[in-house]
């Protein structure tokens, strides 16, 4: 019953605000709402598949910590030390700890979207990850 009522009632503003929240401390493009059409976020079936996914995302992380020994490809991971969405200290430095042919980049003040305000150093990690791959 709560999602139908969220669906009718919920302004465009808090999606808006959410974007933000996520882009922090740096701003979302402009037009990046209209762009990704996050409007159609608060559909009843858009909002609760992402509940369930959602709950499930915890039991999910920690088999994908399980695996991380087996990874052997090259690995260039790009994290922005003010991303409060996705914490480093959960995902990228326990990555970069636990694999071998891992590599992590820290990108001071950036949050969560390098790359759409750090494009110079996602390009940079992205020839890294060629270059130790054989692929330049």
């Amino acid at each position: 019953m709560l999602v139908p009522l969220l669906t009718a009632w919920v302004p465009d503003r808090v999606v808006e605000e959410a974007i933000a929240e996520v882009f922090a401390p740096q701003a979302p493009p402009p037009g990046y709402a209209e762009h990704i059409g996050a409007g159609l976020t608060l559909r009843r079936d858009s909002l609760r598949e992402n509940a369930l996914q959602r709950a499930g995302l915890l039991g999910e992380i920690e088999e994908l910590h399980k695996q991380y020994p087996r990874l052997t490809l090259p690995i260039e991971a790009v994290h922005g030390s003010a991303d409060t969405t996705v914490g480093l200290p959960i995902h990228s430095a326990p990555l970069a700890r636990r694999v071998h042919a891992a590599r992590l980049t820290i990108l001071p003040g950036i949050g969560h979207a390098p790359q759409h305000v750090a494009s110079a150093e996602m390009d940079a990690a992205i020839a890294r990850a060629a270059t130790r791959a054989g692929l330049r």
